[in-house]
């Protein structure tokens, strides 16, 4: 009988470990973009062509437009390599595993992976708040080549943004930028390409921040067509640890119960 008792206690034990132990991950990176609206340009933005610096409020008389289309636009955009983009940066994004993400270098990956270990030990976890792309357009919508950016995007929530990351290339790259405290963000980036913004959030909570005072689209310059669509992008993550957590228990519960069946029948034959 205390054979049968300590082979019992074993399992619960191991089971509620392993419920433990997923419950733990489940707080770590979970990729998921609420359907949200282009971030604002705000004055003080500059594009670099051909090493020549640009405010971004005369690129309309060059017959050029910087233009933000969100996830939630994809289908709309002006260029169908901006669709393109947008589209792999969901699927990358909805992954709930960060090891699938693929990370210009280490230092990148470091960055990000001391940034979700970090909340994950304070029961947070982080989120991608909102994806877009940004990128310079011509008169006939063709991506024009650019050297650098400076951005300031209005973003909402202050203090929100915790981590900002580009794909320009089919990697992504962490950004430096600087909250400047009053809802907006300055990103210096290298090229044109899809930006995530993510923040943190409680482990329990399935979404992202939100992004107050943006529009639908943003652009500026001149450009014919609309980067706006009803077709709208959400990259969503089911809740796995949570799912998973509750299978586990359940588990628990069936060792327990098939342990207690086992103890009374030995119990009445004794």
């Amino acid at each position: 009988m205390k054979k049968i008792a300590s082979i019992l206690a074993a399992l619960i034990m191991a089971a509620t470990t392993a419920v433990c132990a997923y419950a733990a991950s489940g707080t770590g990176f979970v990729g998921s973009v609420e359907q949200k609206p282009a971030p604002e340009i705000q004055a003080g933005t500059t594009v670099n062509v051909n090493g020549e610096e640009i405010p971004v409020d005369e690129l309309a008389n060059q017959n050029m437009v910087m233009m933000i289309t969100p996830l939630s636009e994809k289908m709309g955009a002006l260029n169908p390599a901006i669709t393109e983009k947008l589209d792999k940066a969901q699927k990358e994004l909805s992954d709930t595993d960060p090891s699938e993400i693929n990370f210009t270098s280490d230092a990148d990956l470091q960055a990000f992976n001391e940034l979700t270990n970090d909340a994950a030990s304070r029961n947070k976890k982080i989120v991608a708040s909102n994806v877009f792309d940004i990128s310079l357009l011509n008169e006939s919508n063709d991506i024009v080549a650019v050297s650098g950016m400076t951005v300031k995007l209005a973003v909402g929530d202050v203090n929100s943004t915790t981590m900002v990351m580009q794909n320009a290339d089919g990697k992504w790259s962490v950004i430096p930028f600087t909250d400047n405290g009053d809802g907006t963000i300055t990103l210096t980036l290298p090229s044109n390409g899809v930006i995530a913004l993510f923040t943190e959030t409680d482990a329990t909570t399935s979404s992202g921040g939100d992004n107050s005072g943006s529009s639908s689209s943003s652009q500026t310059g001149s450009s014919s067509g609309s980067g706006s669509s009803s077709s709208g992008g959400k990259v969503t993550s089911p809740n796995t640890g949570a799912g998973s957590k509750g299978i586990l228990l359940i588990s628990a519960a069936a060792v327990t119960a098939a342990g207690a069946v086992v103890c009374l029948k030995r119990s009445k034959r004794s």
